[in-house]
């Protein structure tokens, strides 16, 4: 049971990081293993997920109210095992709880949306495996341990491959060879307004080229308040007309690290403490 609650926790969450969109995405600038500097997403989500689950109560069969409602033979999917003890009855009452479920990733190789949606597909496949592996250890219970097992180490497992893949992989936020890159743009800002979204390469305002971020604040002088702007989206060259606040020459996007930057966020390996233990004590008394 308790594994058949996990496996649907899980699956919820696989759909809650879907449904999340850009809920909990944080653009930042990432230092990798190789000292490469490349813009990123950090995800995070938190949801308190109201449950009411099923507990077995056995309650004396004379205290048993006339209006309880017997359940068919065939419920719960998930019977309990033992019988009931001498002059007792198993009864079902629901209780209710709170789960918290909590997601944390980051969107270096893909854009946030794809990035959400390849964590839930491989998500809901672990917790599809568990839920059916739970369901078969009732006929077979040699199965309980092997579910049991895959619950933590399965999760982990995928967690520690997933983020190793998405580390390894080619970044996307990276200087282009002509134009500059958006990363993110700033809620309520002349980019935002623009729908311009991240990953737009920005090529002219009003013909004038932008290959650096220099030339980007030279043509934001230059321009009037309204111009149009020549971007590339996905390999296609696109124009959008831009209207800039009176009197401001800010558009309002944050642009991928040129590779100089001083502020940088840079990601730390996790240690096993009970392993590194047993390594230090192993070195202690290898003589």
């Amino acid at each position: 049971q308790v594994l058949v609650l996990v496996a649907v926790l899980h699956i919820t969450e696989s759909i809650l990081i879907v449904l999340s969109g850009k809920y909990g995405t944080m653009p930042v600038i990432l230092r990798r293993g190789d000292g490469e500097l490349v813009g990123a997403f950090n995800l995070q989500n938190f949801w308190p997920l109201p449950l009411i689950l099923m507990s077995a109560v056995a309650v004396p069969e004379v205290n048993l109210s006339p209006g309880m409602l017997s359940m068919p033979e065939w419920w719960p999917i998930l019977p309990v095992a033992q019988a009931a003890p001498a002059g007792h009855q198993w009864m079902y009452a629901m209780i209710p709880v709170v789960a918290a479920l909590g997601y944390t990733d980051l969107a270096i190789g893909s854009s946030p949306k794809m990035r959400r949606r390849k964590s839930a597909m491989y998500l809901g496949t672990y917790s599809l495996v568990l839920l059916t592996l739970a369901l078969l250890s009732v006929q077979h219970t040699w199965l309980q341990l092997v579910a049991a097992l895959l619950s933590p180490l399965g999760h982990e497992l995928l967690i520690q491959l997933d983020i190793r893949k998405e580390l390894e992989g080619a970044a996307l936020y990276v200087p282009p060879s002509k134009g500059v890159m958006i990363l993110d743009t700033v809620i309520d800002s002349p980019a935002y307004k623009a729908a311009l979204q991240p990953g737009d390469i920005l090529l002219k305002f009003d013909g004038l080229l932008v290959d650096s971020p220099n030339q980007l604040a030279m043509a934001l002088e230059a321009v009037s308040e309204k111009f149009i702007l020549e971007y590339m989206r996905n390999g296609r060259l696109r124009q959008q007309k831009v209207s800039l606040e009176k009197g401001k020459t800010m558009l309002g996007v944050i642009l991928v690290p040129s590779g100089n930057e001083v502020q940088y966020i840079q990601l730390t390996e996790d240690k096993f403490l009970l392993w590194e233990w047993c390594k230090e004590f192993m070195g202690k008394n290898k003589y």
